[in-house]
């Protein structure tokens, strides 16, 4: 009776010994599940702005960034990418393809801005564009549309897009405009019919702060208008001014002239940008 009292207990610790191993040994099912975890590509998101807005959903496989799913998040991304097809495309194709048609369109810009949630920045190198990047969590993506809503800055410089010199705008309080310059620099003038009637103008912060002491403006919502302060004349001309759109982080500015004439018309658009380091 002993020895058999003893088989039993050795039996059923054994039987409860494998019953424990076998509940910790994952089912085939479990198995399939945890593979199919493993392999699912990892989907993110970003959106891409300079004036157009535009989201994207994208999903990293290996070495392999596509494109999922697309918005055209205003008006101007509506206007400019009406006939892109940004599905399936290489995700760097994709910002790359978004610069060259913003570029087409007129606009020019030094900076894309990239907000996302992929935390991988080093991916993010373009050699054509300079890519502004910055990496948030799910919620706070979703404020990205009304965080970058248009707003002048105060006491910041404005850069002239494409100014080799460095010529930049800032706005004061009450209407008043500093105008700056980071390389001065200087040109040889001459009289149109006489040729021999000529002199050094040399641009520097000090003749940009001369004409910025004639000049002031004036904000509407998000229109700014730049003219010359009462019996001056602005840049030099009658009837000039200058109509400017904030946008995020940049100003759009139309010229306006009126060339000694009684109505000022459109001459050229210049873009200006904060430039942050």
């Amino acid at each position: 009776m002993k020895k058999t009292g003893y088989l039993i207990i050795i039996l059923a610790v054994l039987c409860v010994g494998i019953v424990a191993i076998l509940m910790m040994v994952p089912s085939d099912k479990e198995k399939i599940k945890e593979h199919e975890k493993e392999e699912k590509p990892s989907s993110s998101e970003l959106y891409l702005k300079i004036n157009p807005l535009v989201w994207f959903n994208f999903k990293v496989e290996d070495d392999t960034v596509t494109v999922t799913d697309y918005k055209l998040e205003n008006d101007k991304a509506q206007e400019i990418f009406k006939d892109t097809d940004f599905k399936n495309m290489d995700l760097m194709d994709a910002i790359e393809l978004y610069g060259d048609k913003v570029g087409e369109s007129g606009i020019e810009f030094t900076t894309i801005y990239v907000w996302t949630t992929w935390n991988n920045k080093e991916y993010f190198k373009s050699e054509k564009y300079n890519l502004d990047v910055t990496i948030l969590n799910q919620e706070e993506l979703k404020d990205v549309p009304q965080d970058i809503l248009p707003e002048l800055k105060y006491n910041e410089r404005y850069y002239q897009v494409d100014d080799e010199h460095g010529y930049s705008i800032v706005f004061k309080e009450n209407g008043v405009l500093e105008y700056h310059i980071d390389n001065e620099y200087t040109i040889r003038s001459c009289d149109e019919y006489e040729p021999t009637d000529c002199f050094d103008l040399t641009f520097n912060d000090e003749m940009y702060a001369n004409m910025a002491s004639l000049h002031q403006y004036s904000l509407n919502g998000n229109l700014i208008t730049i003219t010359g302060k009462e019996g001056e004349f602005y840049q030099g001309w009658y009837k000039a001014y200058d109509q400017c759109e904030v946008q995020f982080n940049r100003i759009k500015c139309d010229n306006y002239n009126a060339y000694h004439g009684d109505v000022a018309e459109y001459q050229y658009t210049r873009y200006y940008e904060l430039k942050h380091e």
